[in-house]
């Protein structure tokens, strides 16, 4: 990624990242709802680590800095979606308490074709 592109995401205010010194290797987006009925949720998304660097606790960095700004703003449950296939992001996100709610019918699209995805909470 370059570091007009890392810019270009970061800038947009709903998005941390992780880096190895000034190179970018890893974001997460975190958009809290606003309506006073939701307000108490945040979606986390999209969450993405180089491939290079997976496995060696980037994910890990973002998702606990994550989390822990949900809680500082009151936020009380965390949501995302997974596609069904990603058995690692499956797991990862399992070590953090997430659990799996539902299923999204068509809930990603990757090459043009309907994937699905499932919907995942914490409660923190």
């Amino acid at each position: 990624m370059t570091s007009d592109e890392a810019r270009s995401i970061l800038n947009k205010g709903h998005t941390r990242g992780v880096f190895d010194a000034s190179y970018m290797i890893g974001y997460c987006g975190l958009q809290i709802e606003t309506l006073q009925q939701t307000r108490h949720r945040a979606e986390i998304g999209p969450f993405y680590v180089t491939s290079a660097y997976q496995g060696c606790g980037a994910a890990r960095v973002l998702l606990d800095g994550v989390i822990r700004e949900a809680r500082m703003r009151d936020v009380e449950q965390l949501e995302l979606y997974v596609d069904v296939g990603n058995t690692r992001a499956l797991a990862f996100y399992k070590r953090f308490g997430f659990e799996r709610v539902s299923v999204h019918p068509d809930g990603f699209r990757i090459d043009g074709k309907p994937r699905d995805a499932y919907f995942c909470i914490l409660r923190i």
